[in-house]
């Protein structure tokens, strides 16, 4: 898991089958996922994060 600082979010990177089970408990979290076109819920595909760059 990584942290993000500041914005108190905890991102779980892994491939487009990856579950919620590491971060289950955690609130404020969500998943940065490879290999996903479009994000839902709690799943974001990792290429956003380039944008944000």
């Amino acid at each position: 898991m990584s942290d993000m600082g500041k914005l108190k979010r905890i991102v779980e990177m892994g491939g487009k089958n990856k579950g919620f089970t590491q971060i289950k408990d955690l609130s404020d979290s969500f998943l940065a996922l490879d290999d996903l076109e479009r994000g839902f819920g709690a799943k974001v595909p990792l290429w956003v994060f380039g944008l944000l760059y």
